[in-house]
């Protein structure tokens, strides 16, 4: 049973040494080819080659090392197709590879032959796992040194990482062999001991090398989906300004407009047609003119630039605003990541909702002397009641909802969150100190 088990952890080994070559010596994949049809065409030639191994172990030796060879080299060819490449090209590292498998069981059997055959004769199903490890464990090192030497001008690799890339299948060849080499002088049982004993040490501080090299890569990886994110979230605010700033210069043209029709009325004496222009004129100007009006900068211009997309969206948009500018305890930067999340959060969820479902936000500001509070209501598709697993990407919807968090925490308030009957409501509460205040007013 033990030793079927290994057998099985030397074919995936197997599997993995081509597929780690083929990574390195290949630039990508076919697109038409998913991952996952690699990694099953893989499985499905190892498997191949251990059918064509039964069936190639009765035949005489010439004719068995024939076959299991073009059995190799063939399946081997073949897989080189999943990747983009010529036919040469391919053809090369194919025979490489085969060439570097040959090498590693000469050098297999040389070691073996030389410190282990004579001590495992008694055990020779022992004697051909060892060996057999020991071949993979040196076509390993073979095929890696090949990949850090094929690609180093496109791929850049530490020296830390190239070190541990070699050592481990070597330090792995020399634990095979000292576990195996039975002695009796104690002298030298110490000493291949003490052997043993540093490679697995050596392996353990290079795996938790790559470990924490791994963690700061995904560390740096979250930093720039964050990043990423806050950059998506500037530039949809970068398109709002300027919308805006277009329909100030179209106000400013149309205003010049009016000017001049005004002043050639006047020299010809004829007002009542401006009396009529100038009442046009002002209903036009009340329509495209901010109705959000604090005091406050990034409240009114988010306010107002949202309230006409909620009326382009035809979403029916309630204020109820009763904040003092100067008591507001986040920066303007701040605030800004705040509102805008919230805001675009609750648009995104209406937009979501069939004509059917009434489209519907609710934002509430408020100020006291001890706490600024932010309040919003939208409306939202109603989560199914027999889902066995709620999507909680669903619940808290949009993805600026951990920059809202971070943010809220950073000035010590809660944030709280609740998704039901159709409504996600949010609510934010800051706590307002003295120094903010005397920060506001110097």
């Amino acid at each position: 049973m033990l030793m079927n088990a290994i057998m099985f952890l030397c074919a995936v080994l197997d599997i993995q040494i081509l597929y780690t070559y083929f990574r390195g010596m290949f630039h990508q994949k076919k697109e038409t080819i998913s991952r996952i049809g690699v990694y099953a065409a893989f499985i499905g030639t190892e498997i191949l080659l251990y059918l064509v191994t039964l069936f190639a172990s009765d035949l005489s030796g010439p004719l068995r090392i024939t076959i299991q060879l073009g059995s190799s080299i063939l399946t081997t060819l073949g897989l080189t197709f999943l990747y983009e490449s010529s036919l040469r090209y391919s053809i090369i590292v194919t025979l490489c590879f085969q060439a570097y498998s040959c090498i590693a069981e000469l050098v297999s059997g040389g070691l073996f032959t030389y410190f282990l055959s004579n001590q495992l004769q008694s055990m020779p199903e022992i004697g051909d796992l060892i060996l057999l490890l020991i071949s993979k464990f040196i076509l390993l090192l073979l095929a890696a040194g090949t990949m850090l030497v094929w690609r180093r001008k496109e791929l850049y690799y530490n020296l830390q990482y190239s070190l541990l890339l070699l050592l481990t299948p070597i330090l792995s060849i020399v634990i095979l062999i000292t576990i195996a080499y039975p002695i009796a002088s104690e002298l030298y049982q110490s000493i291949l001991y003490s052997t043993t004993c540093a490679c697995l040490l050596i392996l353990n501080v290079g795996n938790f090398y790559l470990i924490e090299k791994n963690m700061q890569l995904l560390q740096t990886e979250y930093q720039k989906q964050k990043l990423q994110q806050q950059i998506e979230f500037q530039a949809s605010k970068y398109q709002q300004i300027a919308a805006a700033y277009r329909d100030t210069r179209r106000i400013v043209h149309d205003v010049k407009k009016h000017y001049f029709f005004m002043q050639d009325c006047i020299q010809k004496e004829q007002y009542l047609p401006i009396q009529n222009y100038l009442t046009e004129a002002i209903n036009d100007l009340e329509n495209s003119y901010n109705t959000i009006n604090t005091g406050h900068l990034v409240v009114d211009s988010l306010l107002n630039n949202y309230l006409s997309l909620a009326k382009e969206e035809h979403i029916r948009l309630e204020t109820d605003l009763n904040i003092l500018p100067n008591l507001i305890p986040t920066s303007d930067y701040d605030l800004c990541i705040i509102l805008g999340n919230l805001f675009d959060n609750s648009i995104h969820a209406c937009q979501k909702i069939s004509s059917k479902q009434e489209k519907k936000i609710s934002i509430h500001l408020l100020t006291t002397s001890k706490e600024f509070i932010i309040y919003i209501k939208n409306s939202m598709i109603e989560q199914q009641k027999d889902t066995k697993k709620k999507d909680t990407q669903n619940l808290y919807h949009g993805y600026g909802t951990e920059n809202i968090t971070q943010t809220v925490t950073k000035y010590l308030g809660t944030y709280l969150q609740i998704a039901e009957n159709g409504y996600y409501e949010v609510t934010i509460t800051i706590p307002i100190f003295k120094d903010d205040q005397s920060q506001k007013t110097s």
